[in-house]
């Protein structure tokens, strides 16, 4: 379902009313709902193929800290307010596996 919308958002765009009002108009930033999909899959199935590696973090963690780069020099939105919530939200997620980093660090060294 989520690869549809994201089909429909970044072809059809005048359908949504919202999409030309939020995103930019370039093409790179029409297709930040398809690389969040993309983004969010590919961290999903290196969590899960590479879980019984020592070191299966790296490969995660640097997909999410390249998204953030992009979030960050790119600002996709039109909006501060957006773009900044976009910022955090890929920030908080790259804290998320940095816990899970740490944790796993912590667990495998006692």
């Amino acid at each position: 379902m989520g690869i549809v919308n994201c089909w429909f958002i970044a072809k059809h765009n005048d359908e949504f009313e919202h999409s030309g009002k939020i995103l930019k108009s370039d093409t790179l930033s029409k297709a930040h709902p398809i690389i969040l999909a993309s983004v969010r899959f590919l961290t999903g199935l290196t969590l899960s193929l590479l879980r019984e590696l020592k070191y299966s973090f790296i490969a995660p963690a640097a997909i999410q800290f390249a998204c953030l780069v992009y979030v960050i020099s790119k600002l996709p939105y039109s909006k501060t307010a957006v773009s900044v919530r976009a910022i955090i939200n890929e920030a908080v997620i790259l804290v998320i596996i940095a816990v899970n980093i740490i944790y796993s660090l912590d667990v495998m060294n006692a």
